[in-house]
């Protein structure tokens, strides 16, 4: 979309820059967030989107990024979560 060019350019950059600082990282991408007041079942994608949802609640994708943080084996994954 032209629209969002620019700001996809960016995110592009900034997540080369993450990729590129030799930091323990992991990105997490999050499509449209809710207001919905429990955290549903997360699934997540490293390979692209997450197939069937456009959503994620903000109360799961805090859990998420919680349990990336804390676990070693999703260091260095790019993942893309959404409400399953």
């Amino acid at each position: 979309m032209r629209v969002l060019r620019e700001g996809c350019a960016d995110m592009g950059e900034a997540e080369r820059r993450v990729f590129a600082s030799g930091l323990d990282w992991a990105i997490v991408r999050p499509p449209k967030l809710t207001d919905a007041p429990d955290a549903a079942r997360i699934a997540s994608a490293s390979s692209g989107n997450v197939r069937g949802s456009c959503t994620i609640s903000r109360a799961g994708l805090a859990e998420y990024v919680l349990r990336a943080a804390a676990d070693p084996r999703l260091s260095g994954v790019a993942a893309s979560v959404a409400k399953s």
